[in-house]
């Protein structure tokens, strides 16, 4: 049978202010979400059906003081609280690669980003699933985004499909 993809599911610290709320969380190949506390406790919990090819992360997204669960299966997000209840999904506009990023804002909130490959664009989603200002720009790969403080602009870094560099610039 297909071995499931461990780079999709990867161990996520979440370090608390007492050893007994720090631990490590993941998502096994079914989708169901494992926490291993420090002190040795293991819990496990089931947000629902997954293919069993889901990309999973724990990232802080509504910027509140617990990370959320984010899924990708099958083209389709999902990001779900602590306690299990959805914060929003969405359905992106044509195929997506199934490797979702993350830039943090600088509030502690984290963007989610998508490569959309066969229509050429990038989007990043705000903490309502809906899709930035700005976006879709084009581009064919992973992307970086980032701040400089030398000119104060934001900056998007990617490649295109003709093996070139694209930059995009937003100044403030």
């Amino acid at each position: 049978g297909k071995r499931p993809v461990i780079v999709n599911n990867q161990f996520c610290p979440v370090v608390g202010a007492k050893t007994t709320d720090s631990r490590f969380v993941r998502a096994d190949p079914a989708g169901n979400i494992v926490t291993v506390f420090f002190d040795g406790r293991v819990r496990s919990k089931n947000l629902g059906t997954w293919s069993g090819e889901q990309f999973f992360a724990l990232k802080n997204i509504t910027g509140d003081a617990t990370p959320e669960y984010g899924y990708f299966d099958k083209n389709h997000l999902y990001v779900y609280n602590n306690n299990g209840s959805l914060v929003y999904d969405y359905v992106p506009d044509g195929e997506a690669s199934d490797q979702i990023q993350f830039f943090e804002d600088g509030t502690g909130k984290n963007l989610i980003g998508l490569h959309l490959t066969i229509a050429d664009q990038l989007i990043i989603l705000n903490e309502n699933g809906e899709v930035e200002s700005g976006f879709p720009v084009k581009g064919n790969t992973s992307f970086i985004k980032y701040h400089s403080t030398t000119d104060r602009a934001e900056y998007l870094v990617t490649g295109s499909s003709s093996n070139k560099l694209l930059i995009y610039r937003k100044t403030n």
